[in-house]
């Protein structure tokens, strides 16, 4: 390499360089009031989202809730429907018997009729 390279690229590198420290700055710090306002936005954020996890709390167990009362619901109404088929008769007398109609016509036959007095003679 000889110096006209060596000067070459010194040059390019200081021209680099000079570009590079001309375009940075220095970031804007925040002042007292820009805080306040983030703190006060990140205060108000938190408390949205509070409010919002506490509506989706409240849904979510009356859902669960409402998902038991139907699962109970549904469980009695089983339940009552194998106690009546087991206390229904199954005796098809006893079935017969239930019925008016049937029983009202029983009592009819069953009815015994007046003693027929013999024709007085005159």
């Amino acid at each position: 390499m000889g110096r006209k390279s060596v000067v070459g690229f010194v040059v390019v590198l200081g021209l680099l360089l000079g570009m590079a420290v001309g375009t940075a700055r220095a970031q804007p710090g925040y002042n007292q009031g820009d805080q306040e306002r983030a703190v006060r936005q990140a205060k108000a954020m938190n408390d949205s989202l509070e409010s919002q996890f506490d509506a989706m709390g409240a849904i979510l167990s009356s859902a669960c809730f409402l998902v038991f009362l139907a699962g109970f619901v549904v469980g009695a109404a089983i339940v009552v429907r194998w106690y009546l088929r087991l206390q229904a008769p199954s005796d098809p007398n006893q079935l017969v018997m239930n019925d008016p109609w049937v029983r009202e016509h029983l009592a009819r036959q069953n009815v015994v009729p007046a003693p027929r007095r013999p024709p007085a003679d005159d």
